[in-house]
């Protein structure tokens, strides 16, 4: 089954994942995000560690290691995965505004659908 890669925006049109993966990814790290990306697109709920995480909830986290840790926060509903939020990752935690902006943002979107 393949499963449909949403890039939420916002209601004034604002693309976050992708403005992030170009203006704060050097082409090295937003190729290993794609890649992985292509995966959770085949493989939905089933991609888990060390790929994806589920953090509770609804809301799940693709795990790009490397040079550069990248976290893309994300929701599964029915055969859509609906990508929320990136962050790079500096710490062992997820920074909890990140966490609060993917639940807001989660939030948002099934309050417009």
């Amino acid at each position: 089954m393949g499963w449909k890669l949403i890039y939420y925006q916002s209601r004034s049109g604002r693309d976050y994942v992708n403005e992030f993966m170009s203006s704060e990814l050097l082409d090295e790290t937003r190729n290993k995000v794609r890649n992985l990306l292509e995966l959770l697109a085949q493989h939905g709920p089933m991609l888990q560690r060390p790929h994806a995480k589920k953090i509770f909830g609804q809301l799940w986290e693709l795990r790009v290691t490397g040079t550069v840790a990248v976290r893309i926060f994300y929701y599964i509903n029915h055969n859509q995965i609906v990508l929320l939020h990136a962050i790079k990752k500096n710490r062992n935690k997820l920074p909890l505004k990140d966490i609060a902006t993917a639940r807001q943002r989660l939030s948002s979107y099934l309050n417009d659908i």
